[in-house]
């Protein structure tokens, strides 16, 4: 499977009323080796999981870019009458090609 390249965006774009963007992917394709076209973006698709518990709905979803790494993982929960929200957000880094994956928690955005 291969995804198509695209050009980074560093902000976000405007967005309806009562829209925010949790968070925004501002990785180059060939992360982290800064030198190698940093001004494509990476691209990549969602999995998602839907889990019922006793009263409400577990969501998790997983970004995960064009070479299969887990970029993004996100933990939602809507309680039975509620609105859905997010639990946690977490943002994966890497220092160097090869290595293992490390996991920074995201502040909310407010």
């Amino acid at each position: 499977m291969a995804a198509i390249p695209s050009t980074r965006r560093p902000a976000v774009r405007a967005l309806p009323p009562g829209v925010r963007c949790r968070w925004l992917e501002k990785k180059s394709r060939f992360w982290p080796d800064a030198r190698i076209r940093p001004d494509v973006g990476l691209n990549g698709w969602c999995r998602m999981k839907l889990k019922r518990a006793a009263s409400r709905w577990n969501v998790s979803l997983t970004y995960v870019d064009w070479v299969g790494r887990e970029r993004l993982r996100a933990q939602l929960v809507r309680e039975d009458g509620e609105t859905i929200r997010f639990e946690s957000v977490s943002e994966s880094s890497v220092a160097t090609v090869g290595s293992p994956l490390e996991w920074n928690t995201l502040p909310d955005a407010g």
